[in-house]
């Protein structure tokens, strides 16, 4: 709404620009697991049709795909960090601002603090490599923009669930309990730097097509 009463700090639409992407990609993703948990929590309800339950999971599954696929949203997100704004440090600056309550220590919002930071640190160092226009015949960082993307989607939720669980006035211990357990129990960044390098690629590539040669008549008879 900012945006379009043109109000916003600069910052604030390239966040803006940034998020939009990594929010449809990933809450898209997650919905059809978790809603498929849920349906199994019925048991034999969950599959007859007159329940409603069923259309629950078809009707998720769009959303993935509606919404672009998470591969389109994905290289979108690199196209945005390819552009001339800074929007790695404009991203890192606002999950600084929004763990900045939490002081380090030993505490549980300081772990996931310190966790989240790491992540940030591994994704910088990552998004570096990969522009790193040396090294363009080397790597492909659209190889792992998923790996990136959803990176950056978990990162972004651990920093928002910090900043919802250091506000003493309306946190309680279950809200610090839910950022520690998001934060520290799952990998916030889960990518090698070998996964998007051309080789790599190349060996993606062949397991994919199980050997099947680029010109028809080098292919070997299935029948």
């Amino acid at each position: 709404m900012l945006q379009e009463a043109g109000k916003s700090s600069a910052t604030e639409a390239v966040l803006l620009r940034l998020i939009t992407p990594v929010l449809k990609l990933y809450a898209g993703k997650q919905c059809v697991p978790l809603i498929s948990e849920g349906i199994e929590c019925f048991g034999g309800q969950g599959y007859m049709e007159d329940t409603g339950l069923p259309t629950l999971l078809r009707d998720a599954q769009v959303t993935p795909i509606w919404e672009g696929t998470t591969n389109v949203l994905s290289l979108d997100v690199l196209r945005v960090f390819s552009g001339k704004e800074n929007v790695l440090q404009a991203f890192q600056k606002r999950v600084s601002e929004l763990t900045s309550n939490v002081k380090n220590g030993e505490d549980k919002l300081s772990k996931a603090k310190e966790a989240v930071e790491k992540a940030l640190k591994a994704l910088q160092m990552h998004l570096v490599k990969g522009g790193d226009s040396a090294l363009s015949n080397s790597i492909r960082i659209d190889a792992v923009a998923r790996h990136i993307s959803f990176a950056i989607s978990r990162i972004y939720c651990g920093a928002l669930l910090i900043d919802h669980a250091s506000d003493k006035s309306t946190a309680q211990t279950a809200d610090v309990d839910v950022a520690y357990r998001w934060c520290c129990e799952q990998p916030l960044i889960d990518l090698q730097s070998e996964w998007f390098s051309t080789e790599r690629v190349e060996s993606d590539r062949g397991i994919v097509f199980d050997s099947y040669a680029a010109e028809p008549q080098q292919r070997g008879s299935k029948l």
